[in-house]
């Protein structure tokens, strides 16, 4: 049987000489540590409003930096840091729960489509082209609003539903290509039955790109969370998020921009560091692919 590349030392060689790759998997392992740990890091409850005059001013203003609260406190006397850094764990939840929902959906729909071809390859890629005809950010923002609940369960669940179209695309191309390889062809010639040579030998060569894929898709559902947060359409109040932060301090950008900046740089950060990952393992498991 072929081993793929997710096997193959020299990709784990490749990946450990990028320097960007190396950057970015840093990034991720500070911000998962920060997730895990943060609600022992916090210094309060996210949510407990404080009126006392290091959190709130006498005209009932949001207080900047100091000893008690190290970036401050928002419109309602609630500590920055504490919000920042359990917003961090329910970011990453929406992400990884999204994208994990994806891949299952994605890479079974591709796996059936490239290797059976035919009128099921037809019928599974014209409901994938009917789920791309609506933009991606436009059908989760229906789909979301649709909700008769708010919870952090329904909003992993809007995107991951609709965010696997690029997954079964990709997945189906690399299929169509492997199934006519000769250990494909060998494993056929010896009896083996089309459910063992899927689980056997195809999808242990797909998990390649399928790690890669989800990498960047786990950066692209934590700012779709971000994006409905802010439109007020993601996890509900006062459950603490970065979209939600940002959501909470457009009001008063103009006197206290630490607000959105702190929030929004949480997210740039993140978001950049699960895509040089995800650049980097492109790169390992598969050299020849170079974009750009």
């Amino acid at each position: 049987m072929y081993t793929g590349a997710v096997l193959d030392r020299r990709a784990l060689r490749r990946f450990t000489r990028n320097r960007p790759a190396l950057v970015g998997a840093g990034i991720v392992a500070i911000v998962l540590l920060l997730a895990i740990f943060g609600p022992m890091l916090a210094p309060h409850d996210p949510n407990e409003m404080h009126f006392e005059a290091d959190a709130l001013s006498a005209l009932g203003k949001p207080q900047g930096p100091s000893a008690e609260f190290p970036l401050g406190t928002d419109a309602a006397g609630r500590c920055v840091l504490s919000r920042l850094l359990y917003g961090a764990r329910v970011s990453l939840e929406v992400g990884i729960f999204a994208t994990a929902l994806a891949v299952g959906i994605g890479l079974w729909i591709g796996l059936l489509a490239g290797y059976y071809r035919k009128a099921t390859d037809a019928v599974l890629m014209r409901f994938t082209d009917m789920v791309l005809a609506f933009p991606f950010l436009l059908l989760v923002i229906t789909v979301a609003s649709m909700r008769e609940s708010s919870s952090m369960v329904d909003v992993f669940l809007v995107l991951g539903l609709t965010g696997w179209t690029t997954m079964g695309r990709v997945i189906r191309g690399k299929v169509l290509s492997l199934r006519e390889m000769e250990f494909v062809q060998a494993a056929r010639a010896v009896g083996a039955g089309n459910g063992r040579i899927i689980l056997r030998h195809i999808l242990p060569n797909v998990l390649g790109p399928t790690t890669v894929l989800a990498s960047v898709g786990i950066a692209g559902f934590i700012l779709s969370e971000a994006v409905l947060s802010y439109l007020g359409l993601g996890v509900p109040p006062p459950q603490a998020s970065w979209g939600a932060m940002l959501y909470e301090g457009q009001s008063l950008y103009t006197l206290a921009p630490r607000l959105i900046l702190i929030p929004g740089a949480a997210i740039v950060i993140t978001v950049l560091g699960f895509n040089l990952l995800g650049e980097g393992l492109r790169d390992a498991f598969d050299p020849k692919d170079k974009r750009g």
